[in-house]
């Protein structure tokens, strides 16, 4: 397992993983954020999140820009599936998806809100700021996509 923060990982994308590390874990001590699971490097995919590529979990991007605005530097684990599997030498585990699975079932990521996640954890204190931040911004979109579906409505009529 290797461990890095968001900041090296922003600064140096290519370098914050090994080979065969499919498994990113972002993490603020005991708190875990998200579990995420890849075929391709796990740094790349752990990078597509802080810079909203491919697929990239929108509320997490936004947590971990303000978090990091904030000063908050967040840990940024990379896996690989043997990893997992010394967690838990009894569970069966035959690759990358079994190995997040694992990681998701044991912290009940916050993030993790759909698809594997049976049990996501409640935002801790420490960080209702930031989730209160990221409902205010959801909010203005809302808003202002419905004022745009106006205007378009208006302008069509």
């Amino acid at each position: 397992m290797t461990k890095t923060t968001l900041t090296a990982l922003i600064n140096n994308p290519g370098n914050a993983s090994k080979p065969g590390e499919q498994i990113y874990v972002f993490r603020d001590d005991e708190v875990v954020f998200y579990v995420g699971q890849t075929q391709m490097a796990g740094a790349a995919r752990a990078y597509e999140h802080w810079c909203g590529g491919f697929r990239a979990n929108d509320r997490l991007q936004e947590f971990l820009r303000a978090a990091l605005d904030d000063g908050l530097d967040v840990a940024v684990e990379f896996w690989s599936v043997d990893d997992c599997k010394a967690i838990d030498i009894e569970a069966e585990i035959y690759d990358a998806e079994d190995a997040e699975q694992l990681l998701i079932d044991l912290h009940c990521p916050i993030f993790n809100t759909a698809g594997m996640s049976k049990n996501p954890a409640e935002t801790p204190t420490k960080y209702i700021g930031y989730h209160a931040m990221l409902q205010e911004r959801q909010e203005r979109i809302r808003v202002a996509i419905n004022r745009l579906e106006r205007s378009i409505a208006n302008a069509s009529s």
